[in-house]
């Protein structure tokens, strides 16, 4: 997809980065396999999609996926990979987003910045949920 760039560290993916300034055509740019899924969607013209239920599945998931998306302003994301390795500094800004499936990051927002955050639950507290990176 244009405007996606995968952030990969040993071989191993660590996170997309998306700019839906440039999207021009439905995709998803996460494989079937990954845990967290993100699907884009340009719709030119009037569309109605099946009606559907989401059905009660048990899937296992080991790590917390995170999705970042700038409505306003400038993120700069620090990226590193599970072993606290530094990868890559990423500049997000209006209608850009990083999609990060492990490893971590530092986010410096700057002022006057709106910007939202997906990832799945339930939050078990910053001791269970987070390692700090020295």
């Amino acid at each position: 997809m244009k405007g996606a760039k995968e952030i990969s560290y040993d071989g191993n993916l660590i996170g997309l980065y998306v700019d839906l300034n440039d999207l021009q055509e439905n995709s998803f740019p996460t494989s079937e396999n990954q845990s967290f899924q993100l699907g884009l969607w340009s719709i030119k013209d009037k569309k109605i999609y099946d009606k559907h239920i989401h059905k009660d599945l048990s899937r296992n998931i080991q790590n917390t996926s995170e999705f970042l998306f700038v409505l306003q302003g400038k993120l700069t994301i620090n990226v590193y990979s599970e072993d606290n390795k530094f990868v890559e500094t990423i500049l997000l800004g209006p209608n850009e987003s990083f999609l990060q499936f492990v490893g971590g990051h530092e986010i410096i927002a700057e002022s006057e910045t709106k910007f939202f955050e997906i990832k799945q639950g339930p939050y078990l507290g910053k001791d269970a949920d987070k390692s700090l990176v020295e």
